[in-house]
């Protein structure tokens, strides 16, 4: 009867085990979710729920700086993503994630620049904006239309694309 004793308390102990494993296991689940470790040049940004989420974060700032900028904005830079187990609180909130990238994040464009002699003398959104300047600045020496074939610039001038900061483009007015 002893053993049949113990043998049914080894049973309870177990059952109990089991439990008490379901239940930590449970809580563990709940309270921690998989999200994803953001960072931008390997430099750390936060963690957030899904990637889609950053996604929107670039295409919202990239699209804010195209109306800005009046051109087709880039963003530079390696964005990379790392899957982790996190507690709810720890992810960074979507502002606190846009402020964070707005800051990091590196934004490109592409644009002509006027060179001149080897240097770059201004940068504008289109060639066809650059043409312009080169044209206006020729425009006080042609008298006629056949002229305009025969005018040259003395210094040797060329249009260039170049990826640069948004904030060298020039505006012609």
């Amino acid at each position: 009867m002893t053993q049949l004793l113990m043998i049914f308390t080894k049973k309870r102990i177990i059952l109990l085990s089991a439990i008490l494993a379901t239940i930590c296991l449970s809580s563990l689940l709940v309270y921690s979710t998989k999200a994803y470790e953001v960072r931008i040049d390997d430099k750390y940004i936060g963690v957030v729920k899904n990637q889609s989420t950053m996604t929107d974060i670039l295409q919202d700032i990239t699209t804010r700086a195209e109306s800005r900028y009046g051109t087709q904005i880039l963003v530079s830079g390696c964005i990379s993503y790392k899957e982790v187990y996190l507690p709810g609180e720890k992810r960074i909130t979507d502002a606190a994630l846009c402020n964070q990238v707005e800051s990091d994040i590196v934004l490109t464009s592409k644009a002509y620049a006027i060179n001149v002699d080897g240097k770059d003398f201004a940068f504008l959104k289109d060639k066809l904006s650059a043409e312009g300047v080169l044209d206006k600045i020729k425009a006080p020496y042609i008298k006629n239309e056949e002229d305009s074939t025969n005018i040259g610039l003395l210094e040797n001038v060329s249009i260039i694309q170049k990826d640069i900061s948004p904030n060298e483009l020039k505006v012609l007015k």
